[in-house]
C-alpha cells in the first residue's frame, strides 16, 4: 500500500501473550487486522469465534476503526466446500458490519482440515 502521508509509520501491534502473527497494524490511516481462523467444528461455530477474535483486535486497537460499519471492509477465505451463502447469513446480523463491504473468495485448502474460513478486517483509522 502506498500511504497518503510522505512520513507515515508502520505500527505493529503484537498480542499479549505474543503469537505467529499480528494483533492488527497501523499504516498511515488503515488499521489491517490479521487473518482469524478458528479451530471450532462448525461453519457456524468458526465464524462466531472469528467475529469475536476480531471484536477482541479492535478492542484492543482502542476503537481506530471506531465506525466499522461506515469504514471497515472484511475478507472472507471460504473453503470452495463451504456455503458462502450460509456466512453471508451469519455476517448479516452482526450490526457493526456492512454486508456491501464484504468480500468473499474461495479458496482450495488451509494448512489444516479442520479450518472453514478465514476472515481479515480492515478499517479506516480514526
Amino acid at each position: 500500500m502506498k500511504p497518503i502521508h510522505h512520513n507515515a509509520e508502520r505500527s505493529p501491534v503484537e498480542f499479549e501473550p505474543a503469537r505467529n502473527y499480528l494483533c492488527y497494524l497501523r499504516y498511515d490511516s488503515v488499521a489491517f487486522y490479521s487473518g482469524y481462523t478458528s479451530e471450532a467444528d462448525t461453519l457456524n461455530e468458526q465464524v462466531a469465534g472469528v467475529l469475536k477474535a476480531i471484536t477482541s483486535a479492535r478492542a484492543v486497537s482502542g476503537g481506530l476503526t471506531h465506525d466499522f460499519a461506515k469504514t471497515g471492509r472484511l475478507s472472507v477465505f471460504l473453503r470452495r466446500d463451504q456455503s458462502v451463502d450460509a456466512v453471508k447469513a451469519i455476517l448479516a446480523k452482526e450490526s457493526w458490519i456492512d454486508p456491501e463491504k464484504v468480500d468473499y473468495r474461495l479458496v482450495d485448502g488451509f494448512a489444516g482440515e479442520k479450518y472453514l474460513l478465514e476472515i481479515e478486517a480492515t478499517g479506516l483509522a480514526g
